[in-house]
């Protein structure tokens, strides 16, 4: 993907994520298009963020 095709696409997922409630913009810098198999670890710590900040049931 070059340059300004990967700006575009972050300024879109940006906008998604502060549409969504909670949402989160989060770039895997170090990362391929699956995220969760290239860079688990950023998966893994958003996860553990977002139970976090969730209400016990």
């Amino acid at each position: 993907m070059n340059r300004s095709t990967r700006r575009a696409a972050n300024e879109a997922h940006a906008r998604s994520a502060a549409g969504a409630s909670p949402g989160k913009h989060v770039i895997a810098a170090r990362s391929g298009h699956s995220v969760p198999f290239t860079d688990p670890d950023v998966s893994a710590e958003e996860i553990r963020l977002l139970t976090a900040e969730s209400p016990s049931a």
